[in-house]
């Protein structure tokens, strides 16, 4: 008959922690780099949409004051 394995041997388990290691030493510095890269991008992105945002909300203030405006001089209660 043949032995049949139920489990891994220690000796297996520590080549797997071992070869996660190595692969784990090698990614984190490319990580890392590639977070600060991301971060340095949002903050450029957000330094140059800030003008075009501030110039929409006055925009859109404007617009809303002018709607206003129109709508009540359309009521019939404020023609003369």
């Amino acid at each position: 008959m043949k032995k049949t394995r139920g489990a891994f041997t220690l000796i297996e388990l520590m080549i797997v922690v071992v070869i996660m290691g190595i692969l784990a030493s090698i990614s984190v510095p490319y990580y890392l780099k590639t977070v600060e890269n991301s971060k340095a991008s949002d903050a450029a992105t957000v330094q140059r949409l800030t003008p075009i945002m501030s110039g929409l909300q006055e925009r859109q203030q404007t617009f809303a004051q002018e709607a206003a405006g129109r709508w009540l001089r359309r009521w019939p209660w404020r023609r003369t």
